[in-house]
């Protein structure tokens, strides 16, 4: 649902804020991370938040661009991901990217470890917990704490 809504900021291929947080209380959003992160801080995300092979290109592409004007809107970004790295068959090239920047601002793996954390805590004796990862970053944590 908030992927079909632009205006959360989730869609690149939709205008909209770029916000991003799947929560409107908390204060980090995918703007200020976009606009005031360093380019290390950029790259470390998008390498291991977003697993994107161009990490360090989309980084610095960020940050140029930025100088320029301040990235704002969903296409603003998308376009300077576009410009930057052409398509890898039928994955978007902002993909990677988005998925980092949703990652980061919303805390999500974090999030995923102390939920199953606790789910655990509560578990019955010989009860059962199961988990659906959508991808190899969750999975990784969730195949850890059920070890």
């Amino acid at each position: 649902m908030q992927f079909d809504n632009d205006y959360k900021g989730f869609s690149f291929s939709k205008e909209g804020p770029l916000d991003m947080r799947m929560n409107p209380s908390e204060t980090l959003t995918a703007k200020e991370v976009v606009n005031k992160w360093s380019e290390e801080a950029l790259a470390k995300i998008f390498r291991e938040l977003g697993e994107e092979p161009k990490w360090r290109q989309a980084a610095k592409a960020i940050v140029e661009a930025r100088r320029k004007k301040p990235i704002e809107t969903t296409k603003h970004l998308s376009d300077i991901i576009c410009n930057m790295s052409k398509g890898r068959g039928k994955l978007h090239p902002a993909t990677l990217i988005f998925q980092a920047l949703r990652i980061c601002v919303n805390k999500e793996l974090e999030v995923l470890s102390d939920g199953l954390k606790k789910a655990m805590q509560w578990l019955a004796p010989h009860g059962r917990v199961g988990a659906i990862s959508f991808h190899s970053l969750e999975d990784r944590i969730v195949k850890n704490i059920f070890r």
